[in-house]
């Protein structure tokens, strides 16, 4: 059996439909209905899936009710059918990393192996790739942010989140293995982009100025500091990915999200290998 099987088979489908995020206001109560038979169904179908997952996805700031994360588990194996289609990548990683904001759970035996056999590696399909290298003709990439920036950024993220650091070290690799020009164009851009980021996070008293998003300097303001905000900053954000970081029991610090360790480990792995590497790589 493999690992999409395994997560259908230990998360048979909830007896009730979920409520509506926004539940609490009586002119607004309602439930989502039919959304197994949506995920099997057609490209509008497949946009009411992606509604339930925007509407409902600030689980954390909601409140970590049974039945969204109930009815998430037991859609997770169904969205891998149509993950690669428009927006559904990075709303399923926001929804995991609001689910799951610390490490993966023993949900089963194998759940977390399950996961990372799965989740990370949809931008590894071959629908992504045009031979050895990734395709610029498939739907995700454009310049503009919002296609192809949002599910690499956002499965990046996941990884450095959740991986051990022994499994930071052998992700680096597996990374700098693959030689192939596009490819190697955008891990830089997110290298590049997160060495900024890890620079922009660091304490006011440490890092007073930061560029805005037009790129002029401008004084930070402990109030207005977010890690979604740096993140944009960075050029790394990925479409609603304020689902994660921006709410009312968000953090603004990083380290709330990501272990130090794996971030060090990310940074030394990466001075390993030539075609990765950079001059001011942090932590050294």
């Amino acid at each position: 059996m493999d690992a999409v099987e395994r997560i259908k088979q230990h998360f048979p489908v909830p007896s009730e439909p979920p409520r509506e995020a926004w539940f609490m206001d009586p002119t607004k109560q309602g439930y989502y209905t039919g959304l197994l038979e949506a995920i099997a169904g057609d490209e509008t179908d497949i946009r009411y899936i992606e509604r339930y997952l925007f509407d409902t996805g600030g689980i954390k700031n909601f409140g970590r009710y049974k039945e969204w994360v109930v009815w998430f588990q037991c859609l997770l194996p169904h969205l891998f059918a149509h993950i690669l289609k428009e927006g559904l990548l990075p709303l399923t990683i926001n929804y995991f990393l609001n689910v799951y904001p610390g490490q993966i759970p023993d949900e089963y035996d194998g759940f977390r192996d399950d996961v990372l056999r799965t989740l990370p590696q949809v931008i590894m399909e071959s629908e992504v790739w045009d031979g050895q290298d990734l395709s610029k003709k498939f739907w995700w990439y454009d310049e503009w942010e919002g296609y192809w920036t949002c599910p690499l950024y956002a499965t990046m993220f996941f990884c450095l989140k959740y991986l051990t650091p022994a499994e930071i070290s052998s992700w680096v690799a597996s990374i700098a293995e693959i030689d192939a020009a596009f490819w190697r164009e955008q891990i830089h851009k997110w290298l590049k982009g997160a060495n900024e980021f890890f620079k922009y996070v660091e304490p006011l008293e440490k890092v007073s100025t930061v560029p805005s998003i037009t790129n002029e300097p401008t004084v930070r303001n402990r109030e207005e500091d977010s890690v979604a905000k740096y993140l944009e900053v960075a050029g790394i954000n990925w479409h609603n990915s304020m689902l994660v970081f921006e709410g009312h029991y968000s953090s603004n610090n990083i380290w709330d999200y990501l272990s130090k360790e794996n971030a060090e480990t990310l940074w030394s792995e990466v001075k390993k290998y030539p075609e990765l590497s950079f001059s001011d790589t942090p932590m050294n």
